[in-house]
């Protein structure tokens, strides 16, 4: 099934919408949770607590939730490297 788009608001006329369609791409992940972290990174959620209390890799409290910013998720790991 498709249906054509207005013409109005600078859309293209000849452009089509499906129902599969979404209006917007998803948006990356700029924050994981410890359980996220531990399922993308194949590492424990044990081992990711270590380095937190270590203060090897930082974290941030949005009320009760502990969360690791993407960017220091990706620099921790990348420390690992050296």
């Amino acid at each position: 099934m498709t249906v054509d788009l207005p013409a109005t608001g600078g859309t293209n006329p000849d452009r089509q919408w499906s129902p599969n369609m979404t209006d917007a791409s998803p948006l990356p992940k700029l924050a994981y949770s410890i359980a996220e972290s531990a399922k993308a990174t194949g590492l424990s959620r044990a081992y990711l607590y270590i380095h937190i209390k270590a203060k090897t890799l930082p974290i941030i409290k949005v009320g009760s939730r502990t969360l690791i910013l993407a960017e220091n998720l990706q620099a921790w790991l990348h420390s690992f490297q050296n």
